[in-house]
C-alpha cells in the first residue's frame, strides 16, 4: 500500500525583543545595536513646522489629520525613505489643518457633497508639493501618493473644473503656512532661497490631473 505524504504548515508568533521580558542582557544588547536610521533635518522645513504651532505628534503607524482633535499624527522621522519625503508627507497635513475653522475654514460639501473628501485630498496634495518647491526640494514625494490617488481622480471625473479650485485653495493654503513664518527669524531665510521651484512631484501630479480630465472631457 502506497502512503501518500502531507506537509501540515507551522505558525510561529514572533514578538518584538521590547515585548519579551527577562531576556539575558547579551541578546538585549544585541538587538539594540543595531544602529538607527539617521534623519538629517531641513532647518527651515522643521521651523516651518514649528512656527505653524499646529500640534503635531510623532511615532503612529500613519499619517493623518484629526479635525476633531485639530492635530496632526505622523510617524517617526526616520522611518520615511528620506528627509525630502518626510516633509512632504508633514506638509500634507499640514495643509489639512490649514482647512480648520480658526484658519482658512475650508469646506466643499456644498460643491461636492460626497467627494468633499476627495477634493481636500487633492488640495492637500497640491498645496504640499507647492510648499516644498518654495523649500527647494524639488525631489520631495508623498509617500502615500497612491493611496489619494483614485480619491482625487474620481473628483476630476465628475467636475473638470475641480483641478483649477484646488489649484487656487492649495495656493492659498501654502501661502498661509508660509506666512506663519513671517513673523519669525527664519523669513529672511526663505525668502532668500531661490524661487519657488517646480518639483517633480507636482509635475508628476499636475500631468494625472490633466491626463484624467482630457479623458472625461473626450466624447
Amino acid at each position: 500500500m502506497n502512503r501518500r505524504r502531507t506537509s501540515w504548515p507551522n505558525f510561529f508568533w514572533l514578538f518584538n525583543v521590547a515585548q519579551i521580558d527577562g531576556l539575558p542582557v547579551d541578546l538585549r544588547a544585541t538587538a539594540s545595536s543595531t544602529p538607527a536610521k539617521s534623519f538629517n533635518p531641513h532647518h527651515e522645513a522643521e521651523q516651518i513646522l514649528v512656527n505653524s504651532k499646529a500640534s503635531i505628534h510623532f511615532d503612529f503607524d500613519s499619517a493623518y489629520y484629526s479635525p476633531s482633535a485639530d492635530k496632526i499624527c505622523l510617524p517617526a522621522r526616520e522611518r520615511f525613505t528620506s528627509e525630502a519625503n518626510f516633509y512632504a508627507t508633514a506638509l500634507h497635513e499640514l495643509t489639512h489643518w490649514t482647512g480648520g475653522e480658526s484658519r482658512l475654514n475650508r469646506s466643499f460639501g456644498k460643491r461636492f457633497d460626497d467627494d468633499a473628501y476627495a477634493f481636500e485630498e487633492l488640495v492637500a496634495e497640491l498645496g504640499a508639493a507647492f510648499t516644498v518647491g518654495q523649500l527647494g526640494m524639488i525631489d520631495a514625494t508623498i509617500e502615500a501618493h497612491a493611496d489619494y490617488v483614485q480619491s482625487w481622480i474620481k473628483v476630476l471625473k465628475n467636475d473638470k473644473k475641480a483641478i483649477f479650485t484646488a489649484a487656487s485653495q492649495a495656493a492659498k493654503a501654502s501661502d498661509f503656512i508660509m506666512g506663519q513664518a513671517s513673523s519669525a527669524a527664519i523669513y529672511c531665510q526663505i525668502s532668500s532661497l531661490q524661487r519657488p521651484r517646480i518639483t517633480g512631484h507636482l509635475i508628476k501630479l499636475l500631468g494625472e490631473c490633466l491626463r484624467e480630465s482630457r479623458r472625461w472631457a473626450s466624447p
